[in-house]
């Protein structure tokens, strides 16, 4: 028996095409693709709706941390019902969770892990400007010896 809003959407011609399940828990499971001709919202990030804790301590070090690869999904995805066999590009949630928590989650009912990438790219924009901030240290060591040799 199903729990939860059981339902379909169909296309301009009443054909279905997506059936899916919302269970209580907030979870809509879809098999198959799902598209959007729109945006989905998952998350917000509206300064009004947020209050900051802090901010990411040395994203540099959490970012040569990481190693970004190419996968397939093995048996044991398929057995979770992961059924894409296309060549996939990402993070592995298990190193993301152990320098970064936040940034990665757990599926409380299957234990499979997942990151979180939309906060992957403030990590990326606070390594960028700390990475900025040494070429500009660098180039104005650099610009200081040019004047001492000039002189």
């Amino acid at each position: 028996s199903l729990t939860g809003t059981v339902f379909s959407v169909n296309d301009i011609s009443g054909v279905p095409i997506l059936d899916a399940v919302a269970a209580s828990t907030n979870v809509v499971n879809v098999t198959g693709e799902l598209r959007a001709t729109s945006e989905i919202t998952a998350y917000y990030s509206d300064e009004r709706l947020t209050t900051k804790v802090g901010t990411f301590e040395d994203p540099m070090k959490i970012v040569k941390s990481l190693n970004g690869f190419k996968y397939i999904g093995n048996q044991t995805a398929k057995d979770f019902g992961y059924f894409n066999d296309n060549v996939q590009v990402g993070l592995s949630a298990q190193e993301v969770q152990a320098v970064a928590p936040e940034l990665a989650r757990m599926d409380e009912q299957s234990g499979i892990m997942a990151v979180r990438d939309r906060g992957i790219v403030g990590l990326l924009i606070e390594a960028i400007k700390e990475q900025q901030k040494q070429i500009n240290d660098q180039q104005q060591q650099i610009n200081e010896l040019k004047n001492k040799i000039n002189q």
